[in-house]
């Protein structure tokens, strides 16, 4: 797909969650922004997906400054979390079923089916 259709595509997207409208009333306390073809700098560590993705700003947990989650087009899933100290954590959840993190102290957890290596 090219450049042009993304663009038209993420905007039908966010036109589309625009208009919906939450069932419940918790739902309302969670936003979501879409926005394609990489709004924000990719941070991701080396060999993590990189490039194209579209991209959601999730609410961050207590306490962390920003969360973006990016679907890649392969199927595989990063969220990154800021955090005010500049710190980030990173979750990548590959097409193939592996799941990886880094925490905050730069240690890496590599699980595969549910279990951790």
């Amino acid at each position: 797909m090219n450049k042009v259709g993304s663009l038209l595509l993420a905007t039908a997207l966010c036109a589309a969650v625009a208009g919906c409208k939450p069932e419940k009333e918790d739902d309302r306390s969670l936003p979501v922004t879409a926005k394609a073809s990489l709004p924000m700098r990719s941070t991701s560590p080396p060999g993590w997906p990189q490039g194209d993705a579209l991209q959601a700003v999730l609410k961050p947990d207590e306490g962390a400054t920003r969360l973006i989650k990016s679907l890649y087009r392969d199927g595989d899933t990063v969220l990154e979390q800021t955090w005010p100290d500049s710190t980030r954590e990173y979750w990548w959840y590959s097409h193939d079923g592996q799941a990886r993190y880094i925490a905050r102290d730069g240690k890496e957890t590599v699980a595969e089916h549910g279990k951790s290596r």
